[in-house]
């Protein structure tokens, strides 16, 4: 009963960082033109990423609470509960991609653009939900509550998404010169553009080799 405490805590608190990140991200960049303008910056990883988490937490939240989760009996059909039972399996198994890409988010500000960037206001208060509570959070839970032990191929399921967004990205730079992150900013950096992407994308596998080697230290004797 305890840990199921202190999961729904990690969880609720994830959610609400997320969640009030996000809204007050949106908020910010509307400028006062309407909610639905400042939508716009879901095109951003950080966003991305965030929103992920949040629905992460919100679903394993219901999940859990409505004996509906793996190994908990609950007065409905076998059927029912060996269906739950697969959904909340397979839900599980986001909780690490999710993680290296909350972790990318925050590594990336941290390294790349919080040494020129000033947020003020509201818009400071977003950013620190948004790249350092959530990892933050993203990581306590992920060593207290991810028991699967991963294996490294799952890395290239991971790697996808990050690489569809960085082609995403390039698209946007090329096509509209909207420059997504500074290592976008073809204009200033031209064909130096191509070292940085790889860069971005070693920077995320490593992440990624990282996050699955501290998951089987942490559970040496899992079965996958």
């Amino acid at each position: 009963m305890k840990n199921k405490a202190l999961r729904n805590i990690l969880l609720f608190l994830i959610f609400m960082a997320t969640l009030q990140g996000i809204f007050l991200n949106i908020s910010v960049s509307s400028n006062g033109e309407g909610f639905v303008n400042g939508l716009y910056v879901f095109k951003y990883f950080t966003l991305q990423s965030n929103l992920l988490l949040m629905l992460f937490s919100c679903v394993t939240l219901i999940l859990i609470n409505t004996g509906k989760s793996v190994g908990q009996e609950s007065i409905i059909s076998r059927e029912k509960r060996s269906k739950y039972g697969k959904m909340n399996e397979w839900i599980d198994k986001l909780l690490s991609p999710l993680l290296s890409y909350i972790l990318l988010t925050g590594i990336t500000y941290a390294l790349i653009i919080a040494p020129t960037a000033n947020p003020e206001g509201l818009a400071k208060i977003s950013t620190i939900l948004l790249h350092y509570v959530s990892p933050s959070l993203a990581i306590i839970y992920f060593i207290l509550f991810e028991k699967r032990r991963i294996d490294y191929r799952e890395i290239a399921l991971w790697i996808i998404y990050p690489i569809v967004f960085l082609g995403w990205g390039l698209y946007l730079a090329i096509i509209k010169g909207d420059y997504l992150y500074p290592f976008f900013d073809i204009e200033k950096l031209g064909y130096k553009i191509i070292p940085y992407l790889f860069a971005v994308t070693l920077g995320g596998i490593l992440l990624d080799i990282a996050v699955v080697f501290v998951n089987r230290r942490l559970n040496p004797k899992s079965k996958n």
